[in-house]
């Protein structure tokens, strides 16, 4: 009846796992066994090629690993939804057959409210069956965002030389930021530049595809620096004003004058609408970039602890990043008003950090609770639900942090949870050892 079956999903994941490990496995043994014979022997033009033409394999061997492994954890999710349709199938089923069985047993005429019940339950197999069709094409559909080769010529990666201040990025990526955008960002050719509300600029630090990344404040200085990845409409040419004067408020609520919090704003191409905000492409599409920008900003600022605030949207991109191979560079995960984060449990968030941190934040007017339940949801279940597993949920409550009004407004992203986020930044001190990978457990 259904066009997939879980069980075939669930094992063609398998298969594009064991190719991906297989794969990187393969790819580290070479690259060291290349180092370990001729790198203390041999030098000049011929092997300086040659170890060029080698790191070029290698990148392009671990590009393939990692589709694979994106293959394999699209054609999970969607194994345990279908999972989920065939599970309720089968209990319709055996709902009807057992109402038939006893009818035939007793001898028995089926009454009426019985026959009744025949239609409606055809219906919810006919539901059942358009709901895994659909499930078909969003999995195809993100099959194919994966197969895409993500390519600009133009970008200006945090990780491709961590030697740059913030101020050397700005100069390199300012042009490339796109045009209703680089009004709101410090002019490198224009000295002492302040917004309208007397508050200096923030710097571009990285540029993708013209989606800059803009920090608030001086990173180098920071106890703590915050990622905010805001949602649905953020990045539309008639929100980004708004977006970004939301994430510079969020910046000085936090700080209050201490200096001690450096904000960015993670800009990138965000569902235009709530409806196109059902599919999950968006932050598969995302993931990887700011996977990799997380690495450099670790990389970059050890001794800060790490956090990220997704809202609405910006929360599903968080979570399909921290369940990429690798893992997430963070300490802190807030999610704020998410529709779910593509996974049940927070055991499935790889978050490198030696005390991790998952909160969630809803609150219980919110219409975000509409698009999810404590089993199931868009975007998955319920984050703030007990078998999540979240560190903390902030409700709507006196004695705690979260929301005030429902989706915190369209027009007012994230300073309703300043409140929240100044607790854990402030009781944050830096660490006394190196930060170690860990997974949130419930």
């Amino acid at each position: 009846m259904f066009p997939l079956k879980s069980e075939e999903l669930f094992a063609a994941a398998a298969e594009h796992q064991k190719f991906a490990q297989a794969a990187t496995t393969a790819m580290n043994s070479q690259h060291q066994g290349w180092e370990a014979v001729f790198a203390d022997s041999l030098a000049g033009p011929g092997f300086a090629a040659g170890q060029q033409t080698l790191g070029t394999l290698v990148t392009d061997y671990a590009s393939q690993a990692q589709k694979s492994a994106d293959l394999a954890q699209v054609l999970y999710q969607t194994g345990l939804a279908q999972r989920d349709i065939e599970k309720a199938f089968e209990k319709v089923v055996r709902g009807v057959k057992s109402l038939i069985s006893a009818a035939l047993h007793h001898g028995a005429i089926l009454g009426d409210k019985a026959i009744d019940t025949l239609p409606i339950c055809y219906q919810i197999l006919m539901f059942l069956h358009c709901i895994s069709m659909i499930l078909d094409k969003k999995c195809a559909h993100q099959i194919g965002c994966i197969a895409v080769e993500h390519n600009d010529p133009h970008g200006v990666y945090l990780g491709d030389d961590l030697s740059l201040t913030p101020e050397q990025l700005n100069a390199q990526a300012f042009e490339h930021i796109r045009p209703e955008v680089r009004p709101l960002v410090d002019d490198p050719h224009i000295a002492g530049q302040d917004d309208h509300t007397g508050r200096k600029k923030p710097q571009a630090i990285q540029v993708i595809n013209g989606k800059a990344a803009l920090i608030f404040g001086d990173p180098a200085q920071a106890k703590t620096i915050v990622t905010v990845v805001q949602g649905v409409t953020s990045s539309n040419p008639d929100t980004i004003v708004t977006s970004v004067a939301n994430v510079s408020d969020f910046y000085e609520d936090l700080n209050r004058g201490k200096g001690n919090v450096a904000v960015v704003m993670y800009d990138y191409a965000a569902p235009k609408g709530v409806p196109s905000g059902i599919y999950p492409d968006y932050a598969h599409k995302a993931a990887n970039d700011y996977q990799n920008y997380k690495k450099a900003l670790r990389a970059k600022y050890p001794d800060a602890q790490l956090m990220d605030v997704g809202h609405s949207y910006g929360s599903v991109l968080l979570g399909t990043a921290a369940q990429r191979p690798g893992g997430l560079e963070t300490d802190v995960l807030i999610d704020a008003g998410s529709p779910g984060m593509h996974t049940r449990s927070t055991r499935d968030l790889h978050l490198n950090s030696s005390n991790p941190e998952v909160i969630s934040s809803l609150n219980d007017a919110d219409p975000a609770r509409m698009l999810h339940t404590p089993d199931l949801g868009v975007h998955g279940p319920d984050p703030t639900d007990k078998l999540f597993g979240a560190t903390e949920v902030w409700t709507r409550l006196s004695d705690q942090p979260g929301f005030s009004g429902p989706h915190a407004g369209q027009t007012r992203h994230i300073p309703p949870v300043t409140p929240g986020a100044g607790v854990i930044t402030a009781r944050y001190s830096p660490p006394s050892l190196p930060a170690d990978t860990a997974e949130i457990t419930p």
